[in-house]
């Protein structure tokens, strides 16, 4: 991966865990030191999912989540963002690095899966990562494989998974899920949902990994695009 991606960038899906102990996803890739995240995952006791031996719950469709320190500049369900200062910053997990953290058989699958993208697509192993649970070696039987590719055109990899029959279309998520997520949103109705994700490329199943997929131009920062307020630059 140091072989194209700087390490002073933090680039889009990778995970930031802050003083306060929530983790979230990047929204874009940043030079710093003020990142846009997603709350993705906050401290909960007495909750089954642990993450680094403490228990997390993973944010769903809640609203009105406050992480001390950091300013809140979205509010929709399963979209609270956060402007955080790398001062906030406890530990960073790089999806880059992800599949150190996996299982021998999980990690063998995903070598397959690269393997094939490479002779098909030219992409190199090193334009691979996860992001979510995957990046927090926190997957559970359950979990899907949410994975980055760091490239800027996704032509070549749309053609091999829908040419292949190697990879079988197959959302990670129930339509539910969609309909309470963005039922928010005035005048998109389920039938609009419908439409919107029947023809999603992106989420599939190879062999036992149900994989959906994030491209990431590893060229494109998002730091002039932020708005950090004045008085907030430093």
């Amino acid at each position: 991966m140091d072989t194209f991606l700087s390490q002073s960038i933090l680039y889009c899906f990778d995970m930031i865990e802050v003083r306060s102990g929530e983790i979230l996803s990047l929204c874009g890739s940043f030079r710093g030191p003020w990142y846009r995240a997603r709350l993705t995952f906050y401290p909960c006791a007495g909750s089954a999912r642990l993450i680094e031996g403490k228990p997390y719950r993973k944010a769903t469709y809640e609203t009105g989540y406050l992480i001390l320190g950091c300013e809140k500049i979205l509010d929709l369900p399963g979209e609270q963002h956060f402007l955080v200062h790398h001062s906030q910053i406890a530990r960073l997990h790089r999806a880059a690095r992800a599949f150190e953290g996996l299982c021998d058989a999980s990690f063998n699958e995903c070598r397959l899966f690269m393997d094939i993208l490479h002779r098909s697509c030219d992409l190199d192993v090193s334009q691979h990562g996860l992001t979510g649970s995957g990046a927090l070696h926190s997957i559970l039987p359950t979990s899907d494989f949410d994975w980055v590719i760091y490239h800027r055109d996704p032509a070549l990899v749309k053609a091999c998974v829908i040419s292949s029959k190697d990879f079988k279309r197959e959302l990670t998520f129930e339509m539910a899920h969609a309909y309470r997520k963005y039922g928010v949103f005035t005048g998109l109705s389920q039938t609009n949902l419908d439409l919107l994700f029947a023809d999603r490329w992106k989420y599939f199943r190879f062999r036992n990994l149900h994989i959906s997929v994030n491209f990431v131009d590893h060229l494109m920062q998002a730091d002039d695009f932020l708005g950090v307020p004045e008085g907030k630059l430093s």
